[in-house]
């Protein structure tokens, strides 16, 4: 099993080597396909939300940029951000991280589309994320 620092690393590490976008944090951030594409069309970075972040298994320093990968990867496709769409988005990042390791693979499809389908299920987002991602098989 990897360590939760190995995982961490491995975010590091496909984040240099894709290339993640400006970003900035904010207590509001664009929503929809539609507002984040205005905001980087006018500021040339994403703007991602600054809360719950605390329990990430990124921390929330990596969460932040891991929405800003997320999120230029929405840019990019063009897939939209309600619960179906934001599986389709979560696989295929988790199909690009793969180039980094089957666990770093299942750790991005767990925190992207495994909390978009919880959300489907629960109606609710998942409010431990850390918990979750262990109780889904992070790092196996």
């Amino acid at each position: 099993m990897q360590t939760l620092e190995t995982l961490r690393n491995g975010l590091g590490e496909a984040l240099r080597a894709f290339a993640t976008p400006r970003y900035t944090v904010a207590d509001r951030a664009p929503s929809t396909l539609a507002e984040v594409a205005a905001h980087y069309s006018a500021t040339r970075s994403i703007c991602v939300w600054s809360g719950e972040s605390e329990s990430s298994i990124w921390g929330a320093q990596g969460n932040y940029r891991f929405r800003a990968w997320h999120d230029a990867l929405h840019l990019s496709t063009g897939i939209g951000f309600e619960p179906i769409p934001e599986i389709e988005i979560g696989r295929y990042q988790a199909r690009i991280a793969g180039r980094f390791g089957d666990a770093f693979a299942r750790l991005v499809e767990i925190e992207t589309a495994g909390q978009a389908a919880e959300f489907l299920r629960s109606g609710a987002f998942v409010a431990d994320q850390i918990a979750f991602a262990i109780a889904q098989g992070a790092g196996r």
